[in-house]
């Protein structure tokens, strides 16, 4: 979850005093690849509603997909990337 998502959450916590984030996460950031086993995943902001969200390079077996989700400006991105695709 990235530091934005988290720092909300807990702060929500803080006010409903309904306790802490009970399951296992792992904070992610802009740019720095995490991995699950073999597969590389960087995640990559977007310009979206949802405050915090990325959308996710993912790397595996010499392939690569952008997986994107519902962009607000999908222009933008393909001009920043594409050399990365």
């Amino acid at each position: 979850m990235s530091d934005q998502a988290r720092s909300i959450i807990e702060t929500v916590f803080s006010f409903t005093r309904k306790g802490k984030i009970t399951h296992s996460t792992i904070d992610i950031q802009d740019g720095i690849p995490f991995y699950i086993k073999e597969v590389k995943i960087t995640p990559i902001t977007v310009d979206h509603s949802a405050y915090g969200a990325f959308m996710f390079l993912i790397e595996a077996d010499n392939k690569r997909i952008l997986y994107t989700r519902r962009l607000q400006k999908p222009p933008a991105i393909r001009e920043n990337y594409s050399n990365q695709l």
